[in-house]
């Protein structure tokens, strides 16, 4: 019995301390410290694999697919975020769910995989409709809206936004994530509000979220006059330096518009940047 009991104060204790790094894994995520980000996240998942926590596992395994897809891995990104959605499947997790399919969304709309966008947007509207009412799953809303608008269905796009939009999660993070899919919406029909970029940018500045930093920053400059951000090379280099290097492409595509930029994204797997359309975080 005592060895039993030992047991399961070991299991116990690998899943306090998994939950712990997933939610430190996340800050440094939000603070764009990617491979800060993956250095908890990947010990998080191993802590996870001998204990029978499918909702934290699944959770493991999505925040990992957003860190690893930010760094350029964008295979490795696609494998973590489906196994993501079955673990969350299994664990019947109304939280972990919503979760994993927002980054399976985004890893295809950025991957440009239209194929399974089509597929995962299918399923998300399903899920979406039992959730809309719930704050936790304005993540979702978002990479849905941008999902759809990426397959042309701009209407039901909008519609899917301004739902997501009326939530209005506490969480300032997320509030900033609505706002930039909104600045990219304005993007895509022709049109933007360079001031709303800005807004973001400097609440994004004031709240120390560096990926969203770099993500502003970027429609600051695309619409802007050129020579405005003197210290763009600086952005760039700081965000490769810290594995960003989705942020680095960005500010790269955004700023310049030319050749080398874009061959550097696809070369990444941002096949969607490298065609010139304009994303969101």
């Amino acid at each position: 019995m005592t060895r039993f009991r030992k047991g399961v104060g070991r299991v116990a204790s690998r899943r306090a301390r998994a939950g712990m790094r997933i939610d430190v894994g996340h800050l440094w995520l939000r603070r764009g410290r990617i491979d800060k980000a993956i250095d908890q996240l990947t010990r998080a998942h191993q802590d996870l694999a001998t204990t029978a926590d499918l909702e934290l596992l699944a959770m493991a395994r999505c925040r990992l697919a957003e860190a690893r897809l930010l760094t350029g891995a964008v295979d490795e990104a696609g494998r973590l975020a489906a196994t993501a959605i079955d673990t969350a499947r299994q664990a019947a997790s109304p939280w972990a769910l919503p979760q994993a399919l927002a980054v399976a969304l985004r890893h295809a709309r950025v991957t440009s995989d239209l194929g399974r966008l089509r597929r995962l947007v299918d399923d998300a509207t399903v899920l979406w409709r039992r959730h809309r009412a719930d704050p936790h799953a304005a993540s979702l809303g978002v990479q849905l809206s941008l999902g759809l608008l990426e397959l042309g269905a701009e209407d039901e796009a909008a519609t899917t936004l301004r739902i997501a939009s009326a939530l209005a999660p506490e969480d300032p993070h997320d509030r900033l994530i609505l706002a930039l899919a909104r600045v990219a919406t304005q993007a895509r029909a022709g049109r933007l509000d360079i001031r709303a970029a800005e807004r973001i940018l400097e609440r994004a500045r004031a709240l120390d979220l560096q990926h969203l930093v770099r993500i502003s920053l970027g429609f600051a400059i695309r619409w802007s006059k050129p020579g405005r951000h003197r210290q763009l090379q600086r952005y760039i280099q700081q965000a490769r330096k810290v594995g960003d290097h989705y942020g680095a492409c960005w500010l790269g595509v955004a700023s310049e518009g030319g050749s080398a930029p874009r061959r550097q994204a696809r070369r990444l797997g941002y096949l969607a940047m490298a065609a010139g359309r304009p994303l969101p975080a």
